[in-house]
């Protein structure tokens, strides 16, 4: 998994728009929705639901990730929770 992934990931649920995203992370629109689609790609699911007004989290978006790959354990891996547009995610502890 790259650690970007997660980065244009939250851009989009906290901002809940490809537009904003890509100016929060100051890349093009077309960066973020390319990034975005392949991540969901990999992961087999839809992140968010794509409506008129803007992206929202679906089930699966709100739950990604459940763990990561890299990590060995649940306990010593990065991990992310998302509830609505707020995402958190904490690095793994040395």
């Amino acid at each position: 998994m790259d650690w970007s992934d997660l980065q244009y990931f939250l851009a989009v649920a906290q901002g809940g728009s490809i537009s904003r995203a890509s100016r929060t992370l100051r890349v093009n629109h077309s960066t973020v929705l390319r990034r975005l689609q392949r991540l969901e790609e990999r992961l087999g699911v839809a992140l968010f639901q794509r409506l008129p007004g803007g992206y929202q989290l679906t089930v699966a978006g709100r739950r990604w990730p459940p763990s990561w790959p890299v990590s060995a354990s649940r306990s010593s891996g990065p991990s992310a929770s998302c509830w609505g547009r707020t995402c958190r995610f904490a690095a793994a502890s040395a």
